[in-house]
């Protein structure tokens, strides 16, 4: 009886669908979407430390930035009129997209096999952290994990044939240190490049 529902569960994980992409589908375009901007952009950090799920006040922010249609990747001016070039507009199915991945934001959690040489502590181990070394949690990060920074990210959004992804990350390195950044990335050579920053802050 064990081998029939094995094969169940099989059944269901590989028919599960992400946005009309099978579970592995969607976990595999996460993969080489992580692979390719933690090479690049965080090459530089000698280890990603990262929460395996975003807190409510990160979901909040992302959610109130992506509740607009329209975007616009830079402003130029002429004569003193203001020029808005290259705009990324949502379509009504996009938005059932990204509405879709919100909903259920708390149940996606960040496992070893979506990063390369991750360290991902649980959302309980984050916690502790804050509680007993808020003041100085870059030095404890350093000593006990090997970097300074503790990374938090969104569940990867695709859209446009998985050519687009919104991703949002941050990272807290102690007081007044730190920085967040929501961006659509495109994809362009088999590689994921930053191609509009919807919301930034800097401490």
């Amino acid at each position: 009886m064990k081998c029939p529902a094995i094969l169940i569960l099989l059944l269901l994980y590989s028919n599960f669908t992400v946005n009309g992409q099978s579970t592995k589908q969607y976990l595999d375009l996460t993969k080489q979407f992580t692979d390719s901007i933690f090479s690049g952009i965080h090459k530089n950090h000698k280890q990603v430390i990262l929460s395996e799920t975003i807190n409510a006040s990160t979901f909040y922010y992302c959610k109130s930035i992506l509740s607009f249609d329209t975007f616009y990747k830079r402003t130029a001016f002429d004569n003193g009129k203001t020029i808005k070039i290259d705009t990324f507009t949502f379509s009504k199915d996009e938005r059932k997209i990204i509405d879709s991945c919100y909903s259920d934001y708390s149940n996606f959690i960040w496992a070893s096999n979506l990063i390369n040489d991750a360290i991902i502590l649980s959302r309980d181990t984050v916690n502790t952290i804050y509680d007993s070394h808020a003041i100085d949690i870059d030095i404890y990060l350093e000593n006990c994990y090997g970097d300074r920074r503790l990374f938090s990210l969104t569940k990867p959004i695709f859209l446009r044939d998985n050519s687009f992804c919104i991703f949002y990350e941050e990272s807290d390195c102690g007081i007044l240190c730190g920085e967040g950044s929501l961006i659509i990335y495109k994809k362009e050579n088999e590689k994921w490049n930053p191609y509009m920053t919807l919301a930034e802050w800097v401490e």
